[in-house]
């Protein structure tokens, strides 16, 4: 592909109007937003109740399909004069319910033996199984698609596992083939066992799109397939891990867009879009990765968002690596899509260098697919005796991962999130610090690279039961980087919420609110705060420090207790300041400025440009945010060299700038939404 930066838009259009769509108009509507690609429905995906067969928007003959109208045939020629190239969205995922009796040796298994039924609310509709025969009939009607139309690619929702499947006969073959014992549900709560189911739904949904991409290019060799993606989540239920299967697509991407819900719920993270831009962009291994978003409210598909909601949006995906990808499903959203989607993909397309730009970051927050999967599941792992329930293990890995996100974001200093992938290939190399929140199951292998990186002089700032297990849920007895740590685990302890940690440092408050979860020690480490000891009830008298709580050797720290998931919660101001002092000063790439921490700040570089990216989501103290507050009399100082201009992109103007010694200093009049600052 020419370039890492795409502008995708889509439209359900077609489906609302089953394939009577203008070709015309609607390709000069999606050039004059600024689409340079685009997905076009080819198999429908909307099922409704009664309905026996797929739906399809191409001429291909076969017994499963109602072809609706042939719109692609009319549409690639009016897409293709305009610029615009074709994803065909293929819906490999969620069937009809005519599929019970015309192929039911095509569906997903529960472990009752019954077909997995009633998907997104919808009686009867059932889901294809990817190591079943379906996947022979879904390669030959893309196979024939791929031959007969000029599409540039596909784009497949899906296919995936659902939580309680799949136990079909083709499954449970291939486990055995694999494994050499049988699929057994029970055995799940076992985790060696669980392990191998994780590792068996991986590669399921590999090897279909390892095919899927064998088959279309013996067709045409240059056809670019990528498929609806995992997020930075557990992703074992569904099969997709991004990191695994971008070897067998051009490009990646995930559902980060879809904004709704009660967005003020510690579940539902305030910078999500930003946060899978960067956890995309770090598994595609420089191919293009893209963030599906949606205009609407969700699940209210047919009330939109506000436009600020969405200007930042765009401009988060932008400013991590990531393309956007927007798309209304119901007409009444024309005009809105229109008006919150053009002026942000104009804007991003007319700057120069920043579609092979990357990221400038030294700092690194390590996801760990593993603990995701492994802290999340069916039935608990009876052997994790640390952890009390489901929901606990889920938070306790997901909110630390929100909250280390959230302390960088505040302080302003750039990071990437990196896969378990990139540790274990040893790609640690242009880090400075590497952040490990609860990443309590980890290879000897990964260990081992951190362990080098650093010896090498990097930084690692771990909390929480870090290294404690192996990747397969074994217990090791000590953390597996207890040198690294210089700390000897002994048992992790629930204090009450109103205990205290003691910070012997001068400038902070002496007691500060505890980290409820702790991880008692024996360590030689040099200790920066402790536990005090337990309390009788909220209003017992302080008591004196106990066990150590943040501890630190050589520029590498360990925090013996859930401070990040902590820091989520509740968000101490000290919490903030305590691990300012635990940085190396080199993740600082912005050394000082007057921005409140409710602004976003990336650097990426290309060539010789370096862009700064401010994204403002100082709003009126809600969400959807339908009011940015503006920022003024902006300062930054940037530790950059040989640095002679300074651009505002959104002001459009040059900017004031003093040179300091291996930094500059950069005035901006005004922020509103977003802005991209290019310094030559």
């Amino acid at each position: 592909m020419s370039s890492r930066l795409l502008f995708i838009g889509d439209s359900r259009d077609i489906d609302n109007l089953e394939g009577n769509i203008n070709a015309k108009e609607m390709a000069e509507y999606m050039a004059s937003v600024g689409v340079t690609w685009q997905h076009f429905t080819g198999i429908s995906g909307f099922i409704h109740g009664g309905q026996r067969k797929l739906h399809a928007y191409f001429s291909i003959d076969d017994e499963n399909i109602i072809v609706k109208r042939d719109a692609l045939v009319e549409y690639l020629r009016e897409a293709h004069k305009r610029g615009i190239k074709i994803f065909l969205y293929l819906n490999v995922h969620w069937y009809p319910e005519g599929f019970l009796e015309s192929h039911p040796n095509w569906l997903q298994v529960k472990v009752n033996g019954e077909p997995k039924t009633g998907l997104y609310n919808l009686p009867g509709s059932v889901t294809p199984c990817p190591n079943s025969s379906w996947r022979d009939w879904i390669f030959s009607i893309s196979t024939k698609i791929a031959g007969k139309y000029d599409i540039d690619g596909f784009f497949l929702d899906g296919p995936v596992f659902f939580q309680d499947t799949c136990y079909c006969k083709s499954c449970r073959e291939k486990f055995r083939s694999m494994f050499g014992e049988d699929l057994i549900y029970e055995k799940i709560e076992n985790p060696k066992y669980k392990h191998k189911f994780i590792e068996f739904k991986y590669r399921s949904l590999g090897d279909f799109l390892k095919d899927f991409k064998s088959e279309i290019s013996r067709v045409k060799p240059n056809i670019l397939v990528y498929m609806n993606g995992g997020h930075p989540q557990a992703n074992w239920h569904n099969g997709r891990d991004n990191a695994l299967h971008v070897d067998y697509q051009d490009l990646i991407g995930a559902e980060g867009g879809f904004i709704g819900g009660r967005l003020i719920d510690p579940d539902n993270n305030f910078r999500r879009t930003s946060i899978t831009s960067k956890f995309l962009e770090a598994a595609a291994r420089g191919k293009p990765s893209v963030v599906f978003s949606d205009v609407a409210f969700k699940p209210w598909s047919a009330y939109p968002l506000t436009k600020a909601e969405v200007d930042l949006m765009v401009a988060s995906i932008v400013a991590n690596g990531s393309s956007p990808h927007f798309v209304y499903h119901y007409p009444n959203l024309k005009e809105k899509y229109y008006e919150y989607v053009k002026e942000n993909y104009m804007f991003f397309r007319g700057i120069s260098g920043i579609d092979d730009s990357e990221s400038m970051a030294k700092a690194a927050i390590l996801f760990s697919q593993t603990t995701a999967d492994m802290l999340t599941g069916e039935q608990i792992p009876t052997d994790l005796t640390l952890f009390k329930s489901t929901g606990e293990m889920r938070r306790l890995f997901s909110y630390s991962l929100y909250g280390a996100s959230e302390v960088l974001y505040r302080l302003h200093i750039p990071f990437d999130i990196i896969h378990e992938r990139t540790a274990a290939d040893n790609l640690l190399s242009k880090y400075s610090v590497i952040i490990l929140p609860a990443v309590i199951f980890m290879s000897d292998r990964i260990a081992e690279n951190i362990r080098n990186f650093s010896l090498e002089e990097g930084s690692i700032i771990a909390d929480s039961e870090t290294s404690l297990f192996t990747e397969d849920g074994e217990f090791r007895g000590n953390f597996g980087l207890a040198d690294v740590f210089r700390s000897t685990f002994l048992v992790t302890e629930e204090l009450p919420f109103y205990d205290y940690l003691y910070v012997p440092d001068s400038s902070f408050n002496k007691y500060i609110p505890t980290m409820p979860r702790k991880v008692r020690v024996k360590s030689d480490g040099k200790a920066l705060a402790y536990f005090t000891r337990r309390r009788q009830g909220v209003y017992d008298k302080l008591t004196e420090p106990n066990d150590p709580a943040i501890l630190m050797n050589r520029g590498n720290v360990y925090i013996a207790g859930n401070f990040f998931e902590t820091y989520w919660a509740y968000r101490f101001p000290e919490y903030l300041s305590l691990f300012r002092k635990l940085m190396p000063e080199e993740a600082f790439i912005l050394s000082e400025s007057n921005l409140p921490g409710s602004v976003e700040v990336s650097f990426r570089r290309s060539r010789e440009k370096v862009f700064m990216f401010l994204i403002n989501y100082t709003g009126g103290m809600e969400r959807p945010i339908r009011e940015i507050v503006r920022l003024t009399d902006i300062k930054c100082i940037v530790k950059l060299k040989d640095v002679s201009k300074a651009f505002s992109h959104v002001l459009n103007e040059t900017l004031d700038l003093r040179e300091m010694d291996n930094a500059v200093e950069v005035r901006i009049p005004t922020l509103k939404s977003y802005d991209v600052i290019e310094f030559t």
